[in-house]
């Protein structure tokens, strides 16, 4: 427990070497721990090493290839890799998955709208807005991935503070300090 917090606190801090130092420390003592592989993926990606997270999430997905969590990895580490094809496979499997979960529709809105497929994306952001409407927990965040991808700058500003003044998503983070 002490190593899953340890990392966390190392993590929203931005200090990712640190932060991987805490996860390997962890691994040592326990390297089957499924939570301690999630975190060092998620360490690799925001240490733009998509490479390295895409590896240690296909190994965890090797366990349990219905894994939503995994999937979704996997769909981003593609997309941030611009392996576009294989992102949309993935974010279909974990739409799949997941029954339908909002994330999982916002990341196919993503995909879309990188892969030029503008009606498609936006077509999918309003299945986003309909679930969050209909009172699924889905951040704003997740539109302004998708309009600063389809190039609309100032509806991603405004989805961005949206969701930093309703606390939503990882946006939360950013006040954790003031």
């Amino acid at each position: 427990l002490l190593f899953m917090n340890l990392w966390y606190l190392l993590f929203v801090e931005t200090r990712y070497s640190e932060a991987m130092g805490a996860v390997n420390l962890a691994l040592a003592e326990n390297p089957n721990r499924i939570a301690f592989l999630d975190a060092k993926a998620e360490i690799y990606s925001f240490m733009n090493n998509e490479r390295e997270a895409l590896r240690v999430n296909t190994e965890i997905a090797a366990e349990n290839p219905e894994d939503f969590d995994r999937l979704f990895n996997i769909a981003f580490s593609y997309r941030n890799l611009e392996e576009l094809q294989r992102a949309l496979q993935f974010a279909q499997d974990a739409t799949r998955v997941s029954g339908d979960h909002p994330a999982a529709t916002a990341a196919l809105a993503e995909i879309h709208a990188a892969m030029g497929n503008t009606r498609e994306a936006l077509r999918l952001l309003k299945e986003v807005e309909t679930k969050r409407n209909a009172g699924y927990a889905i951040s704003h965040d997740w539109n302004a991935r998708v309009e600063a991808q389809l190039g609309d700058t100032g509806a991603a500003i405004k989805s961005l503070r949206t969701a930093y003044e309703k606390r939503e998503g990882w946006s939360f983070l950013y006040s954790m300090r003031n």
